[in-house]
């Protein structure tokens, strides 16, 4: 990135000639004499016509000599017309040598003063950057010159660099702000990007528009003064216009001439014998040479004045360019300073901004490798004093009574990624029951193969392996305790991300039903979990919707007065909503004949989509979803579930219907008579790793 900011110094200093600005001279110069030419062309033969049209009028032949042509002997006759015949050609043959030689010398004069021309246009161009970018204005204005394009494309590449670069450090950031949630790790790429927008805008301007930008600048930064290329287009532009009007006007005067010449040719004809009218063709043919000839002759007499005009103006320019040549070399050295002054900016800012992208990435890591999974406390851990391979946090929870974190994990865990995500809802729900069953799943390795798991020593926890073990002697989970903050289960992944695989941890916090229901939003532990990356939001169906729709309202409360948002705002955490226990709506009253249509319906999609559960894919989620809306009504007719969380959390939140032991005993309440194969229990946790940066699903 600095190679390509010093590029464009390079580009800027070793700048050559402004060629476009050349090309713009000679054009302008072309286009000038060829119209000048046209309109002095136009001119000279509306007046040669004019007066050849008076005297064909005034001189038309009525006989005389020619009549006697008609009388003599036939061969005095023959003798005669020969004479004159060929006294015809040979001034046939004059004219046209004339009219050659006149042709010529108008095609040498053009080319002449073309070059001229172009001479001129060039000094005064010279001559107007030299007196208008002797301001400052000018000075930067010509940093938009045609000639600094490459130093415009080698910053957009060194800029460009730099955003890459960031957008890559910062993938997981972008790809939750796509996802519709919020992040404050973007503010110097999104500055670069800003920057970067506006360097493009100003390269593609100067390959574009090459000079044309410029120009206008230096118009602009200017007071007073039309810049050369633009009058000599005006005047161009006006030249054209003209030619337009004399062309127009020409076919009403050629009508009169043509009328004159063919009466005199008539008139010749008639006054000439028969044997004699090749004297009248041949006279016909002379005229027209005349006319043309009339005309290049009057031409060149215009263009022989026009160039001495233009040399004279040409000497003028040049006495004073040699007037301003002490401004010149000054006005260099400041189109210079400004040059490289702007690309050493450049430099020093591909710097800075790496030197920022370093010390950000460094302080994240710093920062994450410093904070406890537990209490989210930074700068509070220590290696113990026995296994200095081992942290503990000593960070105080709460004051009075004094509670202390002491949560213990490995050393080569703390440079993870840390998210949480508490299991928050009503007692009861089915909270602590998933959560074993992801446990064990995950530790047993027998969760899907699209879960790429890594065994870790903070994923193994003997609370959890006693509740598992509870599960599965049919006995129930324990009341899960609401003292202190759980003790998180760290479980470590690796998400699928194709431009470099990224290994992060999830703190899943298993919280008891009454820090839903019953604590203040003060409390530590309520204000740890409101803290998390995500919710999982556990909703009971076999429960009564109207206590769990005011704990929803009391978390989005708690969430925007923590968040500072108003009471309208929405909550950009991410909610993966876990409908549980979806086995037992086979037990509901409204499981009957009738209305147990939608449920039976729901139950035999459900396995359409995917028959184990196991599936993580976008569609799949969407699509059991989905199926949950549609049998929402039935479950719960008076609670309009999906606005609630709409409201609460715009498209933050997904439905999860799932069920810890199962869907192959459908309605059993018996826990001795459940077969344990959980389904649907992985896909809250990896979608709402997925939505937080991750790709964890396909």
């Amino acid at each position: 990135m600095g190679l390509l900011a010093a590029l464009a110094v390079v580009c800027a200093v070793v700048s050559g000639p402004r060629a476009a600005a050349a090309e713009d001279a000679g054009g302008a110069a072309a286009q000038y004499v060829r119209g000048f030419q046209t309109r002095e062309t136009l001119l000279a033969q509306a007046e040669v016509r004019a007066n050849e049209t008076e005297w064909l009028t005034t001189n038309r032949p009525k006989g005389g000599t020619l009549a006697l042509l008609k009388s003599i002997d036939p061969e005095v006759n023959a003798v005669f017309r020969e004479l004159l015949e060929g006294d015809a050609q040979a001034v046939h043959k004059q004219l046209l040598a004339a009219q050659r030689d006149a042709e010529g010398r108008i095609a040498s004069r053009v080319g002449v003063w073309q070059r001229s021309r172009t001479k001129l246009y060039r000094r005064q161009v010279s001559l107007f950057e030299t007196s208008r970018a002797q301001q400052a204005a000018g000075a930067w204005a010509a940093l938009m010159s045609f000639d600094n394009r490459w130093f415009w494309l080698a910053a957009v590449l060194a800029i460009a660099s730099l955003v890459g670069l960031g957008l890559h450090s910062r993938r997981h950031e972008v790809r939750k702000v796509f996802h519709g949630g919020r992040s404050t790790a973007l503010t110097l790429t999104i500055g670069m990007g800003v920057l970067l927008l506006v360097v493009f805008l100003a390269t593609a301007a100067t390959f574009l528009f090459g000079d044309r930008l410029f120009r206008s600048l230096l118009s602009a930064s200017s007071a007073g003064g039309i810049p050369p290329q633009q009058r000599a287009a005006d005047v161009n532009a006006a030249l054209a216009k003209e030619i337009e009007l004399l062309e127009a006007a020409r076919t009403t005067g050629d009508s009169p001439y043509q009328a004159a010449l063919d009466a005199w040719h008539q008139s010749l004809s008639k006054a000439l014998p028969s044997q004699s009218q090749q004297l009248a063709q041949d006279w016909r043919q002379s005229r027209q040479i005349i006319h043309d000839l009339s005309v290049d002759l009057a031409v060149e007499q215009r263009l022989v004045e026009a160039m001495q005009n233009d040399v004279n103006e040409l000497r003028g320019v040049d006495e004073q360019l040699q007037a301003a040549a002490t401004g010149t070399g000054t006005l260099l050295k400041k189109r210079r300073r400004v040059r490289v002054g702007f690309g050493l900016s450049l430099v020093v800012l591909t710097a800075l901004s790496t030197l920022a992208y370093w010390r950000a990435d460094w302080y994240r890591h710093q920062r994450t490798a410093n904070t406890c999974p537990r209490c989210a406390a930074e700068e509070s851990l220590a290696p113990l004093d026995d296994d200095r391979r081992r942290l503990r946090c000593g960070h105080r929870l709460n004051r009075d009574p004094a509670v202390y974190c002491r949560y213990t994990f490995a050393t080569a865990e703390c440079g993870l990624p840390k998210l949480s995500f508490p299991t928050l809802g009503v007692a009861a729900c089915g909270k602590t029951q998933w959560a074993a069953m992801v446990y064990r799943q995950l530790t047993e390795g027998r969760h899907p193969r699209a879960v790429r798991f890594r065994q870790n020593e903070s994923a193994k926890s003997d609370s959890f392996d006693q509740i598992v073990t509870a599960i599965l002697n049919r006995q129930g989970p324990p009341a899960t305790e609401a003292d202190e903050i759980p003790m998180p289960l760290c479980l470590q992944f690796k998400d699928r991300d194709r431009l470099g695989p990224s290994d992060v941890m999830a703190s899943v916090f298993d919280y008891a039903g009454s820090i839903t229901t019953d604590v203040a939003a003060d409390d530590y532990r309520r204000r740890r979990a409101l803290q998390a990356a995500g919710l999982l939001l556990m909703l009971d169906p076999t429960q009564p919707g109207s206590p769990q729709a005011k704990a929803i309202e009391a978390l989005g409360r708690d969430l925007r007065r923590q968040r500072h948002l108003n009471s309208e705002a929405v909550i950009r955490t991410p909610v993966a909503v876990c409908i549980t226990k979806i086995d037992l709506l086979a037990a509901q009253p409204y499981a009957g004949d009738e209305e147990g249509r939608p449920l039976h319906e729901f139950y035999r999609r459900l396995a359409e989509v995917d028959p184990d559960g196991e599936e993580l894919s976008r569609r799949a989620i969407k699509a059991r979803a989905q199926l949950f809306r549609d049998l929402r009504g039935t479950i719960w007719p008076h609670w309009n579930l999906e606005q609630q969380l709409d409201g609460l959390f715009g498209r933050r939140s997904m439905f999860f219907p799932l069920s810890a032991v199962g869907l192959d005993n459908l309605g059993e309440t018996n826990p001795r008579e459940q077969t344990i194969a959980p389904f649907g229990i992985f896909e809250p946790l990896m979608w709402l790793l997925h939505v937080n940066g991750y790709p964890c699903l396909e």
